[in-house]
């Protein structure tokens, strides 16, 4: 099943990799550019795949869900670890997406991304039927928005 964000004011469908426990790829035109996204799996196990699949990505996207509280220190670790893991990452853009993020407002946006130390990247919130959220994530992917 392919899963849809809806991504302008005129609703326009993006689709989406549907996740997997094995790497999923699709491309997509997004404001003339093409995007090939591809998903990891996030299983721990699984993370050995990245090193290979992300070497061509101009823009590594991670998302933390934003309403487990007891899990947001370990993503945060988690990133970490796979930082150090793939040094070469750090030469990336990367993108940290706060997901279902309907409750946070700028505020919590900046607690949350001071709580995790996540200042030296870019931190979007991203929201259930947002299309201004997910445009901006797009944007930023498209190389049209800059840290």
């Amino acid at each position: 099943m392919r899963r849809f964000a809806n991504g302008s004011e005129t609703y326009d469908p993006i689709p989406l990799c549907a996740p997997s426990s094995r790497p999923s790829h699709c491309e997509m035109i997004y404001r003339t550019r093409k995007l090939s996204l591809l998903e990891m799996p996030g299983r721990t196990t699984k993370r050995h795949r990245w090193g290979a699949g992300a070497e061509m990505a101009n823009v590594l996207v991670y998302l933390i869900d934003s309403t487990d509280e007891m899990r947001l220190e370990l993503a945060r670790h988690e990133f970490s670890i796979l930082l150090d893991e793939h040094k070469e990452f750090l030469a990336k853009r990367i993108l940290i997406l706060f997901t279902k993020a309907e409750a946070l407002g700028e505020p919590e946006m900046k607690d949350l991304s001071e709580r995790l130390d996540t200042s030296a990247w870019r931190t979007l919130p991203l929201s259930l039927g947002n299309a201004a959220q997910v445009k901006a994530v797009m944007d930023y992917c498209a190389g049209l928005q800059r840290d």
